[in-house]
């Protein structure tokens, strides 16, 4: 499990270059998940804000994106 994946990169969205140096080393942690991917069963990732235009999750290509907004609540 990773809470609140978002933490380091929503501390720095007033440093361009913090945050691309975040960014880059997220990316490089979510790759190596990916390629170690055989050893794990299960990952459940937490945050709140939806980075998508940072490309962390590039390596990632088989996630699913699971929102409050996206599910029915009855």
């Amino acid at each position: 499990m990773i809470d609140e994946y978002d933490a380091p990169l929503t501390s720095c969205l007033n440093d361009r270059t913090l945050f691309n140096e975040v960014r880059g080393f997220l990316s490089e942690f979510y790759a190596l998940l990916k390629a170690n991917d055989e050893a794990i069963r299960f990952l459940f990732i937490t945050g709140i804000t939806k980075f998508n235009k940072a490309s962390i999750f590039s390596e990632l290509n088989n996630l699913v994106v699971q929102s409050i907004n996206t599910l029915s609540i009855k």
